[in-house]
């Protein structure tokens, strides 16, 4: 459930992997597979990090993980990435009704340890219940 693209960058190559892992659902019908839908998304998200892991170049992983930045699956994805919406306060990205005083973060870019990022934005996707996120990353000197 993910894109890999394979970038020429300025800087060099790098591989932009754009993912949109499984959602859990709390609805009334699905509670009782919660527990099978939290074990297929921590199964894709060891699949991209190990895919990722194998890569020479370095690699973003960009997308919808739904996984809240307050989550263990967020703290195994920043084990070998950093958060690029952290260059400043990141706000919110999912915002459905039910769920926004929650103020979840579900939506990440996550980028090698060793880059920097600047001018992360959310911004309105209309139709949507996620915010958009963008972020200018790269080698640390280039930015």
């Amino acid at each position: 459930r993910a894109h890999r693209l394979r970038i020429e960058a300025p800087s060099g190559p790098m591989i932009v992997y754009l993912a949109h892992l499984v959602r859990p659902h709390l609805g009334p019908h699905r509670i009782l597979e919660i527990r099978s839908q939290m074990h297929a998304q921590r199964k894709e998200r060891d699949s991209l990090l190990t895919a990722a892991r194998t890569e020479t170049v370095p690699v973003v992983l960009a997308g919808d993980f739904n996984t809240s930045d307050r989550s263990p699956g967020y703290r195994h994805l920043r084990s070998g990435f950093r958060d690029a919406m952290l260059a400043r306060r990141a706000g919110p990205t999912y915002v459905g009704l039910l769920w926004r005083p929650f103020l979840l973060r579900i939506d990440h870019v996550f980028m090698p340890t060793d880059w920097c990022s600047g001018r992360p934005e959310r911004f309105t996707l209309h139709g949507s219940d996620h915010r958009g996120v963008a972020v200018d990353v790269g080698p640390c000197p280039v930015l």
